[in-house]
């Protein structure tokens, strides 16, 4: 996976590249309590937002995206994962891996307080 991983380092880094102001971006390892592609406890409020956020991804989604939809690094991802009671950015099943991009969305003073839990 070090190989996979520092693909998407370097795609992520090449897609951010372009002048924009982005706090950071995480790439997180679920924890190996959940198992591969196996679905994910979440909150069902959750399934609908969701389903708005990817309507309306912020220009640092849609160019992440564009980078690694379809398998373009041999792994599936899927964009606005419920996971519990948080929707992250990008998940890939089979790895167990989030990408949360953060940018402006995170910058107002409640999801900052959201965000430290």
């Amino acid at each position: 996976m070090g190989v996979l991983l520092q693909g998407i380092i370097g795609v992520l880094l090449d897609v951010f590249s372009l002048n924009m102001n982005f706090n950071y971006i995480e790439v997180i390892k679920i924890s190996s309590v959940l198992t591969k592609n196996k679905i994910i406890p979440y909150k069902p409020y959750l399934k609908k937002v969701a389903r708005e956020l990817r309507k309306n991804s912020t220009i640092g989604e849609i160019l992440l995206w564009e980078q690694i939809k379809g398998k373009q690094l041999g792994y599936q991802f899927h964009r606005q994962v419920p996971i519990d009671c948080y929707i992250v950015d990008f998940y890939c099943h089979e790895l167990m891996l989030a990408i949360e991009v953060d940018g402006s969305s995170h910058d107002n003073e409640g999801a900052i307080k959201i965000d430290q839990k």
